[in-house]
């Protein structure tokens, strides 16, 4: 829809000249460009919002107030002191200054500013002043006192507008007197800004010459990192930012900044075990077993891990040797003594955790955690101290663990939970624990094991997960490490038995949904096995779990590519 007030008249993109000839003062200038204003000036309502003396603008506002002005007019009483002509003069310019000064009715405004007549021609060197004090005080506000100056940059299209007007009100290529404040007031443009448009306008040929100048990115230039000379400086000399920027020859801070943009990748190497090829196919050839059978090899799909119980051993310290603490200045930092930071106290605990189950409504019917056991005993003190008498019990931690304590916790404290804790649902399937290959613990056959696992219907069985594969069990790939941090969090204990309740606490409260997304990890890692044809320097896979829980689409069990699983088939022949 055409605009309802069109503007005719002017062609934009040629400057108006200056020295055209006299003759042409009768001559109408033909329209040839029109241009649509979305808002049009009314120049009488501006006129009169500009003088309404119910809301004055101040030019001026003398630092001093009414004093300077009385001695000003004690000076030109002074000097008019000669003929009486002269003092009339002089006592006519007070009386003038008097009335301006009261708005014209008498009365002084309330800043005590003395307002100029603005339908008074200004003297010719007086002009200058007065258009700079006001342009230079517009935009400012209420705060025109304070002496923050910001530049304010304006954009193309409002520069445009604003020499449209200016060339809509000029007369042959001249700004009449009141035209650039006009503008000013009417785009909420500082003066001298109009002032600057127009100069632009009429030196670069037209409204096409009004534009920004900042075009494109603006102010110093990124230096950039030439990624194959990162590449080519070896391992051992970038360990540090601080070497990384010494080899490179830029700024220790020009390289933090690529790394918190991402363009540089802070990396920690773990020692892994080292693995033989015996070790790499037992590692392809579990993960192989943890897929279910009838999905290979079209749609290889894990299983869902319900129940396989997975056993081990952890050793937690009282406190750690190195802990960090967030303080404030002048804040008294925390005091940590000990005989000797390689005989901290410690207790080893053996831990049994499963998968928890979920119904149909996604609510938690067994949480999976069968106990954790701390490889301590009880007996009597030998001798007094300051602390106990002699002959209180308290408590040691089990130094050396052997496979007959191992064989006594299975039987006397794990096979009894199992039992007592287990779904009806699962009560008659095969139920595995998995064990690591370490020489305490029992072989799988142990008979005094078997026939307590037999007894009374079950079906419990030991199964070794493969020599050198940590990854592939729940209990190291994230488990222990989450309940040691809950541990540290709930304060240092100062006893062996306060190291057990708080490992314990640690261990019951850990949160359910965690423990069910550790299962996903391991099956995320054992798609890595086979995809690395056993090998296990690979990144442990992400996935955003907690975000699929919130969405409830979090998946019960991962898919692996029919390829991986082919090519690990065909590895396991080969070897």
């Amino acid at each position: 829809m055409a605009d309802p007030h069109p503007v005719l008249g002017i062609d934009l993109n040629v400057p108006v000249l200056e020295d055209d000839p006299e003759e042409d003062d009768q001559v109408v200038r033909q329209p040839v460009v029109e241009i649509y204003m979305s808002n049009p000036i009314d120049w009488d309502e501006v006129q009169e919002d500009f003088f309404d003396l119910g809301n004055p603008i101040f030019f001026h506002q003398p630092e001093e107030g009414d004093e300077e002005n009385q001695d000003g007019e004690g000076e030109d009483a002074e000097e008019a002191q000669g003929t009486g002509e002269d003092a009339q003069e002089a006592q006519g310019t007070r009386e003038g200054a008097q009335a301006r000064g009261t708005g014209g009715d008498g009365h002084h405004n309330v800043q005590g500013s003395l307002l100029p007549d603005l339908n008074e021609m200004p003297a010719e060197n007086g002009t200058d002043d007065i258009f700079e004090d006001f342009g230079s005080n517009i935009g400012q506000g209420s705060n025109s006192g304070t002496n923050i100056r910001r530049r304010k940059q304006y954009s193309d299209d409002t520069k445009r507008a604003v020499y449209a007007m200016l060339l809509e009100g000029s007369v042959r290529g001249h700004l009449p007197e009141g035209v650039s404040l006009h503008v000013s007031l009417a785009m909420d443009v500082s003066l001298r800004c109009v002032q600057r448009i127009w100069k632009e306008g009429q030196k670069g040929g037209g409204i096409h010459a009004v534009v920004n100048k900042r075009v494109g990115n603006c102010g110093r230039k990124r230096i950039e990192l030439p990624m194959e000379a990162i590449a080519a400086i070896p391992f051992q000399d970038r360990t540090t930012l601080e070497d990384l920027a010494r080899r490179l020859g830029v700024s220790k801070s020009h390289i933090h900044k690529r790394l918190k943009e991402g363009k540089i990748e802070r990396h920690s190497s773990a020692i892994k075990p080292f693995l033989t090829d015996e070790n790499k196919k037992a590692r392809v050839q579990h993960a192989l077993n943890m897929l279910e059978p009838s999905t290979i090899p079209h749609q290889p799909v894990f299983k869902h891990m319900y129940n396989v119980i997975h056993a081990d051993e952890k050793w937690y310290y009282r406190t750690r040797s190195n802990q960090k603490y967030y303080c404030v200045p002048g804040e008294e930092r925390p005091r940590r003594t000990c005989k000797s930071k390689n005989y901290i106290e410690k207790v080893m605990f053996f831990g049994g955790q499963s998968r928890p189950w979920f119904n149909n409504q996604n609510v938690c019917v067994f949480d999976g955690k069968i106990g954790i056991y701390a490889f301590v005993t009880t007996e009597p003190a030998k001798r007094k101290s300051p602390n106990r008498p002699r002959g209180t019990l308290i408590t040691k931690p089990i130094v050396s663990v052997n496979r007959d304590v191992i064989r006594r916790y299975l039987i006397d404290k794990m096979l009894p939970d199992i039992k007592a804790k287990w779904p009806a649902e699962g009560r008659h399937e095969t139920i595995w624990i998995q064990q690591d290959n370490c020489r305490s613990h029992i072989p799988v056959d142990d008979p005094e094991f078997c026939a307590a696992a037999q007894a009374d219907g079950w079906d419990i069985r030991l199964t070794c997960q493969p020599a050198n594969s940590p990854d592939t069990n729940v209990l190291d790939l994230g488990l222990f490490a989450a309940i040691q941090a809950l541990f540290h969090r709930s304060g240092m204990p100062k006893t062996i038995d306060e190291i057990v309740q708080k490992v314990e606490a640690a261990y019951w409260n850990f949160p359910v949904g965690r423990a069910n997304r550790v299962f996903l990890t391991l099956q995320g890692c054992l798609r890595e096995i086979l995809k690395e044809k056993g090998g296990q320097h690979y990144p442990v896979p992400h996935m955003k779990k907690a975000v699929l829980e919130r969405l409830g689409t979090l998946p019960k069990t991962l898919s692996c590519d029919p390829t991986i699983v082919q090519d690990a088939i065909d590895f396991l022949a080969s070897v």
